[in-house]
């Protein structure tokens, strides 16, 4: 379970790993079911993958402006066989993007994220979120002014070389990535949010399948500091994850559960 409160920072980044010094990583990425190796030069922008198979080396050779990290080599992010290298990128010139490296075509893409370098980047998880194949890259984005600025989720579809966007909003006090997973018993995973501002609380769960969002009113301004999430997973035995929560004060705990697969808030007598 990953957590993002407050403010967002370009470089925290899920599963990065720093190029400031040689990195060698394994992962089947041209989708032959044998385990290449993926190399990288200490103080180059080089990347190098050797396939055992075949005993050949393949080279990919990406600007010197570029500060490059890799993210990750574990996931398939276009659907067909082999596992696609994931690289997040900054340049003065070109701002931040998101690299692929697709080593069973032999190519690259990338997708740009912000060109002036002044959002504020965190690369959330890489699941399927739309039921399709490929696991979609889930941003992050802050960008703006106010306490937080305007809040963006971004679903990279490698698959469909597409971008979809959803706007959290502008002025919120407070918010949190609280989990990707299946909420709703359907194809793709949910990314579940919490957001407060100057009213109170309340859940938002991002259905990137679907192309909408669904919002579920938590608490008053006064009870949001007494709030606390105990559990998503599965409860009842339906497809799909629920999401359990407490609220107490001086006097009873209050339990609560959101079950997006019917849309509904159940009370409960504990978590």
């Amino acid at each position: 379970m990953r957590f993002i409160k407050g403010l967002l920072f370009s470089g925290m980044l899920f599963g990065s790993v720093d190029m400031a010094q040689a990195v060698v990583l394994y992962a089947d990425t041209n989708g032959d079911g044998v385990t290449d190796t993926i190399s990288t030069g200490a103080t180059t922008n080089n990347i190098s993958i050797y396939h055992p198979n075949t005993g050949s080396t393949t080279y990919y050779n990406f600007s010197p402006s570029l500060v490059l990290t890799i993210v990750s080599a574990a996931h398939n992010t276009d659907g067909r066989p082999g596992n696609e290298v994931v690289l997040y990128s900054t340049s003065s010139a070109y701002g931040q993007a998101i690299q692929i490296i697709d080593d069973a075509r032999g190519t690259t893409r990338q997708y740009r994220m912000d060109p002036f370098n002044s959002s504020r980047i965190s690369i959330v998880s890489m699941l399927d979120t739309d039921g399709l194949l490929g696991d979609e890259i889930v941003v992050s984005v802050g960008t703006g002014s106010g306490p937080l600025g305007e809040l963006a989720i971004r679903f990279i579809d490698d698959a469909r070389n597409t971008i979809r966007q959803h706007t959290i909003g502008s002025g919120l006090t407070f918010f949190e990535i609280t989990s990707v997973t299946d909420t709703d018993g359907r194809a793709g995973a949910e990314v579940v949010t919490r957001i407060g501002n100057s009213t109170g609380t309340v859940m938002r769960i991002l259905d990137d399948a679907r192309s909408t969002s669904r919002q579920y009113p938590l608490t008053t301004l006064y009870f949001t500091k007494y709030f606390s999430i105990l559990g998503i997973r599965n409860y009842d035995g339906y497809a799909g994850a629920e999401v359990c929560y407490a609220i107490s004060e001086s006097g009873p705990t209050f339990y609560q559960m959101i079950v997006d697969r019917i849309g509904s808030v159940v009370s409960r007598s504990s978590c």
